[in-house]
């Protein structure tokens, strides 16, 4: 199905839940967005976000502006935009999880070190998943 994720064409509360990937970057109005997203969710939206300071968002920025057909269309948000959005749309999140991504030679060279600096990381890290309440 294609269509405008603005305007789902489904009944209210017509999913147990909702999963929202790397969409947020490509919308104006991220708040309509996840509005949506919890009217059509039962339960729970699953939201992962690219964050915009981030090393893997920094790639991805300077990849649109060389002209990545992708990218170039893309409005990467900031941790506390995601954050903002989520909170006016769905209440407080259940949870907020980062994961740190390093670039490829030095994850190699250093094996589960993105796992375990990740907690601790949060603030920096590249991809932002957050647990939202949906209808219910």
């Amino acid at each position: 199905m294609c269509g405008d994720g603005l305007r789902l064409p489904f009944r209210d509360r017509a999913f147990d839940g909702v999963v929202i990937v790397s969409v947020l970057d490509y919308v104006d109005d991220p708040r309509a967005l996840l509005l949506e997203a919890r009217r059509v969710a039962r339960t729970r939206v699953a939201l992962l976000a690219l964050v915009a300071g981030s090393y893997l968002g920094l790639r991805r920025r300077l990849a649109g502006r060389l002209g990545h057909p992708i990218f170039r269309a893309a409005r990467f948000r900031t941790r506390a935009a995601i954050l903002a959005a989520a909170r006016e749309a769905c209440g407080e999140p259940e949870r907020v999880r980062g994961l740190l991504w390093l670039p490829p030679l030095l994850a190699g060279r250093l094996p589960g070190l993105e796992r375990r600096l990740s907690a601790a990381a949060r603030p920096f890290s590249g991809v932002l998943g957050l647990a939202l309440h949906g209808s219910d």
